[in-house]
């Protein structure tokens, strides 16, 4: 059975990762992560197993080990730890997979992308048994299509078409 490819779009801090979050706790078989702000800094929160690791810094003495883009800097132990996580959820079915987000790191090749090109190939070629939601901001959605050259996406812009999709 074929699976389907989610797009879900808006402005920044416009409550995505919030909606896919309450959403998630109601759903039966679902892996990938979250990355929500909290406070000033942003975690990742990893959906199968429940568990929250620290994703960015402001410590101007752990930037080797970060990963910039922006005024922004993340760690790239904490980006291993999520490529690892999708392709570990991807491998075990998972019914639904969430990348959060495809950025603009993403869209130059870097932070998550090879692996999350591997996850939309999988699906895209009915080799993964899992539905692939990817939030991806309004003004990086058509040249993240492009990047990843993600064929037929359902785009939403309310995590309640995710049901009547």
């Amino acid at each position: 059975m074929s699976k389907t490819i989610y797009i879900y779009t808006g402005p920044v801090q416009s409550g995505k990762t919030t909606a896919v979050y309450k959403w998630s706790r109601e759903q039966k078989s679902v892996g990938g992560f979250l990355t929500p702000d909290i406070g000033d800094l942003r975690y990742a929160h990893f959906l199968a197993t429940k568990q929250w690791q620290s994703f960015e810094t402001q410590n101007p003495t752990e930037i080797a080990a970060t990963i910039s883009i922006g005024k922004f800097n993340f760690f790239q132990s904490t980006f291993h730890y999520m490529q690892e996580s999708l392709l570990t959820d991807l491998s075990s079915g998972k019914e639904w997979i969430v990348i959060d987000e495809l950025g603009k790191l993403e869209v130059k090749g870097e932070g998550l992308a090879p692996t999350a090109q591997q996850v939309i190939t999988a699906v895209q070629s009915n080799k993964a048994q899992s539905n692939l939601i990817l939030m991806i901001r309004e003004e990086l959605l058509s040249t993240a299509i492009e990047v990843f050259d993600i064929e037929q996406p359902i785009i939403i812009r309310r995590v309640e078409e995710l049901s009547s999709s």
